[in-house]
């Protein structure tokens, strides 16, 4: 039966073509690439050029009418399917075809709201977003509290990690092949010592990974969710922001305001007209008889010391900049030459590399020949900077586009939209396991189904970027492969596939004997370079033996604690690690099982690589409210097998739905496992919802329960996805406490006394309710 399809740009209703068919392909993750997300996408279809349409599209043909449209971006739109939405995005205008002299045809391209979203970031860089909020004072105290405290779990800290000499620490060198004659005095580098102290101003910053999220949503209006973003694993993620040699300091920009017009002439023409002192901008125009505009600037007030700039943007692009030193500017104007149609708006932004208060007037005039005409001047009032870190001078080199897609790749996460400029993100595992089982087969075409063996390759490969430091380097002479990498082979006669994250994986320095973990940003010559964007993890407050020196110029102070940065991270006291392989952690010394591939890849692959796989295409022709409502991650039914989507194509005229399906061998409802260690005692974990069982239902309200006494649950419910704290029983002195036991009951002393061979767990259970009146129960165990 053929459906009614409507199709809506900018709120508007397209005419269609009666016998048009429109097809839209959707998928997450396809086995042919398990590193991408997808989004939906239609093949380009064709509306007739109506007076209706041509309202809409503004006579694309046509390009000498003043349309208000950019062709080059899209324009929201979305889909419905008998009077039910079935998605939303944005359509681009491709063609127009013209036949016997008249218009006949549009062609566009209806496109998901993930494809909208790399849109938006286009080719801006990290260095474009706005660091207000994370800017800070750039001073010695500053900075040294962001490496000595965990009072403040701040969004920028200063890792350890030098930049231009070889730190040593109590006469030890740091790992690998150091040349004798590169042997540094002890005095001079021991950051130990007072001689060899860390100046604060050799640190660069680093900043958190969901900071850096924020900041892009804030730029482009949206707002990203799910309950991962506030799991330590992703919160304590930083990259470091190092794009240079050496650091600058040169403040964030303020708009420079006008305080009043304090002159005028007027001979041929009166300037003041030109000047809004509200908006504080000069505008210039074309005047009759002027050979050239002037704007020229004239410190009143300035510091003796600090280097100013006044950034110019010429109708909200940034056009030049002005500099000056005291009352000293040895740049201090620009010119415009006086053209038919010359209408520019000028405004103004000031900064400096150090503390500073600047007043400045400004002379707009306009000359014939060399000779000044008329002119007004106009006093700024008085600018006051502070000494903050620029963060944006700081951001490594990248755009926003890969960043975003880099740390989807890091955590195998998905991100799709949830409503108008609302973007979920979710690991992959937790993304399925929170989808619903639908029954569809009774909607199938059981004529025709294909099956076919699951194509895979025979490497899987996971990698970082390649790191010039000399820790990497010599890791790779030893080892002969990179830090970190890691590689899967597979006797199958598919072809090799890599995973490759943009970001560098930096390999630490653990002094022998001690707890200090610091990291060096210096080539196999040892000199400074300047790195991939590098990614790390904040392990937390350390202590060492011997105290570290920190400086101030001349001045001194030392400390015991340090806030060590590396690819560790211990939560629930289980040790995580950034690595993709089970690499040897420098810290511990010890091989850390759960890396990134085991923690956030090896679920999905071991389904898809399960011998008993198969690729299934089955046809069918599914229900209004199913096809509509049906999600990426709900699980297909299909007789006595169940399945997961790897690609679903949808002809939205026919009714009919083709699906490449994948056998699923994963839990419906899995139990969460979490095995902290004995002395672990607070355990945080995320909660994600699922869509409802075999029925698909939204989730009202979940709540969280325990049969062992004394555990606390902290909130003791939810009503949207997020992250939960669960405190067992305090084991303090000789109290007892009672753990639940699968043969019995057993008690545990202050002694740590056990009985070998028993497994020991706590459950703690969780009753979601949804809006249907279903309920399901999911079990956390915390095992011992």
């Amino acid at each position: 039966m053929k459906r009614q399809v409507r199709i809506f740009v900018g709120g508007r209703e397209l005419d269609l073509f009666n016998d048009e068919n429109i097809e839209v392909n959707s998928t997450i993750q396809n086995i042919q690439d398990i590193s991408k997300t997808f989004t939906d996408f239609s093949q380009s279809f064709t509306v007739p050029t109506s007076p209706n349409n041509n309202a809409i599209f503004q006579h694309f043909y046509q390009n000498d009418t003043d349309a208000t449209i950019n062709y080059q971006e899209r324009i929201p739109a979305y889909i419905e399917v008998d009077m039910a939405t079935f998605r939303t995005g944005k359509v681009q205008m491709e063609k127009s075809q013209l036949k016997n002299g008249q218009s006949d045809n549009y062609t566009v391209t209806f496109y998901g709201e993930l494809t909208s979203l790399k849109d938006l970031f286009g080719e801006d860089l990290l260095s474009d977003l706005d660091y207000t909020t994370l800017n800070h004072d750039y001073n010695f105290t500053e900075v040294y509290n962001r490496i000595t405290t965990n009072t403040t779990d701040f969004d920028v800290c200063y890792p350890l990690i030098s930049s231009n000499r070889l730190w040593e620490y109590s006469t030890i060198n740091p790992f690998g092949n150091l040349p004798f004659w590169l042997q540094p005095p002890a005095s001079g580098n021991d950051i130990h010592q007072i001689s060899g102290r860390i100046q604060y101003k050799e640190l660069f910053p680093a900043l958190r990974v969901k900071s850096i999220i924020t900041a892009i949503s804030q730029r482009y209006g949206m707002t990203f969710t799910g309950p991962f973003l506030n799991d330590p694993r992703f919160t304590q993620a930083y990259i470091w922001y190092k794009n240079k040699d050496v650091i600058q300091t040169i403040s964030e920009s303020q708009d420079l305001t006008f305080q009043s017009i304090v002159s005028s002439t007027n001979n041929l023409v009166n300037l003041t007209q030109y000047v809004d002192i509200t908006n504080s901008s000069i505008s210039i125009q074309y005047i009759p008889d002027v050979f050239v505009h002037d704007i020229e600037f004239t410190p009143l007030t300035a510091s003796t010391s600090a280097h100013y700039y006044v950034d110019v943007f010429r109708n909200g692009t940034f056009f030049s900049t002005l500099d000056g030193t005291s009352f000293t500017m040895l740049n201090n104007y620009f010119s415009s030459q006086n053209a038919l149609g010359l209408n520019d708006v000028f405004e103004f932004k000031v900064r400096a590399d150090n503390t500073n208060n600047v007043k400045f007037r400004i002379r707009y005039s306009v000359l014939q020949v060399g000779n000044v005409v008329d002119e007004v001047k106009i006093n700024t009032n008085t600018i006051t900077i502070t000494n903050k870190i620029n963060l944006a001078l700081c951001a490594p080199v990248m755009k926003v586009a890969d960043f975003f897609s880099g740390i989807l790749k890091e955590f195998n996460m998905t991100c799709y939209a949830t409503s108008l400029n609302t973007f979920q993100m979710m690991p992959l595992q937790n993304w399925y396991s929170s989808g619903a089982v639908i029954d569809i087969t009774k909607y199938t075409d059981k004529n025709e189904i294909g099956i076919e063996r699951v194509k895979l390759y025979n490497k899987i490969a996971f990698k970082y970027q390649q790191s010039n430091s000399f820790m990497n380097k010599f890791y790779y002479d030893t080892w002969n492969k990179e830090y970190g990498n890691t590689e899967y082979q597979y006797p199958y006669d598919g072809g090799e596939f890599t995973v490759e994250v943009p970001f560098e994986n930096l390999m630490f320095n653990k002094f022998t004997g001690s707890n200090l973990q610091v990291g060096f940003a210096l080539d196999s010559s040892y000199s400074p370079y300047i790195p991939k964007p590098c990614i790390m993890y904040k392990y937390g407050l350390v202590n060492v033996t011997d105290h570290i020196y920190y400086g101030n110029g001349g001045a001194h102070v030392s400390n015991h604690n340090y806030m060590m940065f590396g690819q560790d991270l211990k939560v629930n006291g289980i040790n995580y690690s950034l690595n993709f392989s089970p690499d040897t952690s420098t810290f511990s010394l010890q091989a850390i099982n759960d890396s990134m591939f085991a923690t956030y890849y090896f679920s999905y692959l071991a389904n898809l690589y399960a011998l008993k796989n198969r690729l299934t295409t089955v046809k069918t022709v599914l229900p209004i409210s199913l096809l509509t409502g049906l999600k990426l991650n709900d699980r297909l039914i299909i007789r006595d097998k169940r399945y997961i989507i790897n690609e679903m194509k949808s002809n939205l005229v026919s009714g009919e739905t083709t699906f490449t399906l994948l056998n699923d061998f994963l839990p419906v409802n899995p139990q969460v496992f979490i095995r902290p260690p004995r002395v672990e005692n607070v355990i945080v974990t995320p909660i994600v919802f699922p869509t409802g069982v075999i029925r698909p239902s939204r989730v009202i309200v979940v709540r969280f329960r325990s049969a062992t006494a004394d555990v606390i649950i902290d909130p003791p419910e939810l009503e949207q996805e997020d992250m939960i704290t669960i405190t067992l029983p305090a084991v303090l002195g000789n109290e007892e406490r009672i753990i639940e036991n699968t043969d019995d009951r057993i008690t545990e002393d202050g002694a740590n006394r056990e009985t070998e061979g028993t497994n020991e767990y706590i459950t703690v259970y969780a009753d979601f309710e949804f809006e249907n009146g279903d309920e399901l129960t999911q079990e956390i165990i915390i095992s011992r």
